[in-house]
């Protein structure tokens, strides 16, 4: 018999939704215009915060600030800190540390995709989210996804968890003994394809559920295909979420949905002007929170239980599994490749094979028997 602890209690599909780009320019309007919805629903939002917006041509900045090349510190947005410290408080909102500047080099390729160390730029960031919202941010985004091998070993050294993404294209840029040089020319074809797509394909790109992997140190996203990595069309969105909701919901893996506010408001508009992006955003939406056995949650509580989970200790002797957890857990479910008895410490379902124990102390064990 395999066992397989699963992250949710209860065995629920974990589900987060991750958005980026937040920064000095943020109204907020324009989140509450864009997660309302999925805040009543019991949604968290993880905010993906650039320090230090810096003034480039880029759609995280507004028109008319693209040639500026000054930095804008997020603190100085005295309204939007307001509002996010009191989502925060209401535990709707985490904050996560998205880079520090924002931009990219003459390839495209995000600020921490290079060669040197980026530890003082880590350490500025970091000071100016707590100088924010006075509390320190446990996980960093990479801007563009893009993050070299030697500074994701610097954010860890520096009490970080980074989240990024972990394709084999990701994983090619980030091989070390490969020289920038020989990166560059499939980087370059890369970007030259997706300069070919139109500005609303490509901001329908920014908004997908991807799939996420949390270990030591680090969590990773993944897509189930690489044809999803860039989509074009309301259809192939909504193809990729009942693919990932039908995937997940036999493994109860983690769901990220991954989003970007701005795209929502053409040229900064005060309201949303893109309608058929908000209408297939509402409609992933819909698709998660209609989810029987979904967990609302953000990455710190998330990787909380991930720790612990880390911690409790199956043993199988023959039809006898003994479990054991260095720390208090409840509701700790796994997933089964045979039935399991019922008793008074944990609830079997026969159709999903999930076993849940609904508690269990640190340094005592629960038995259970396999059936015959």
């Amino acid at each position: 018999m395999t066992i397989q602890p699963l992250l949710g209690p209860k065995g629920r599909i974990p589900i987060l939704i991750r958005d980026d780009d937040t920064n000095f320019f943020t109204k907020t309007e324009m989140l509450e215009s864009i997660y309302s919805k999925a805040w009543n629903e019991g949604f968290k939002v993880s905010l993906s915060v650039i320090p230090l917006q810096k003034g480039i041509d880029d759609i995280s900045v507004p028109p008319n600030e693209r040639k500026t090349g000054l930095s804008y510190s997020i603190v100085v947005n005295e309204s939007l800190i307001k509002y996010l410290k009191n989502k925060i408080q209401q535990e709707s909102v985490e904050i996560l540390q998205h880079g520090i500047h924002h931009t990219y080099d003459e390839c495209r390729r995000g600020e921490f995709a290079g060669t040197s160390y980026n530890g003082k730029q880590i350490l500025c960031g970091r000071d100016i989210i707590v100088q924010a919202f006075g509390t320190e941010p446990k996980f960093f985004v990479p801007p563009g996804e893009d993050i070299s091998q030697k500074n994701l070993k610097l954010i860890s050294q520096l009490g970080m968890i980074p989240i990024y993404r972990n394709t084999i294209f990701d994983r090619f840029l980030r091989f070390q003994h490969i020289p920038n040089i020989i990166k560059k020319v499939p980087f370059r074809l890369i970007m030259r394809k997706y300069s070919k797509i139109s500005p609303k394909d490509c901001n329908m790109s920014l908004m997908k559920p991807v799939i996420i992997n949390p270990m030591n140190g680090f969590i990773t996203w993944s897509l189930p295909s690489s044809k999803f990595l860039n989509l074009s069309s309301p259809e192939a969105l909504l193809d990729l979420t009942r693919i990932i909701i039908n995937s997940c919901s036999m493994v109860r893996t983690p769901v990220c949905i991954l989003n970007h506010y701005h795209p929502y408001f053409y040229d900064w508009s005060s309201t949303i002007t893109r309608n058929e992006l908000f209408k297939t955003w509402n409609e992933v939406l819909r698709s998660f929170n209609e989810l029987e056995f979904g967990w609302k949650v953000d990455f710190k509580r998330l990787y909380e239980r991930f720790r612990k989970i880390q911690k409790v200790h199956t043993l199988k002797t023959g039809s006898k599994i003994t479990i054991e957890a260095e720390e208090e857990i409840t509701d700790y479910s796994f997933l089964g490749s045979s039935s399991i008895e019922q008793n008074s410490s944990a609830i079997f379902d026969k159709e999903t094979k999930i076993c849940t124990i609904k508690h269990i102390l640190p340094q005592s064990q629960i038995v259970l028997y396999e059936k015959g």
